[in-house]
């Protein structure tokens, strides 16, 4: 399935692109899966910022329930969104 990004979101320093910088730094990761492949993933249990974060970079990625171990599960639920493209991880 394609997803849509602005991939070029990063090229122009903007007050959005310091807020979504600043939510990277905060509560994001650059994480590479034990294929190889390399996402920029951020995890919020405020579900207004993860949308708030796709919507800012015009994407439809999907925002998944990330799973919490047993002896978390009294915890806010989290929502996390995962970004796969070489050139948001190359500028980032």
């Amino acid at each position: 399935m394609h997803r849509n990004l602005n991939e070029k979101f990063f090229d122009c320093w903007t007050p959005e692109s310091a807020y979504i910088l600043g939510l990277l730094m905060a509560d994001g990761t650059l994480t590479t899966n034990p294929r190889g492949s390399r996402y920029v993933e951020y995890v919020s249990t405020d579900k207004e910022l993860v949308d708030l974060f796709r919507s800012l970079l015009n994407s439809n990625h999907k925002i998944a329930l990330k799973k919490r171990p047993v002896s978390e599960r009294h915890c806010k639920p989290l929502y996390r969104i995962q970004i796969g493209n070489q050139s948001m991880l190359s500028q980032l």
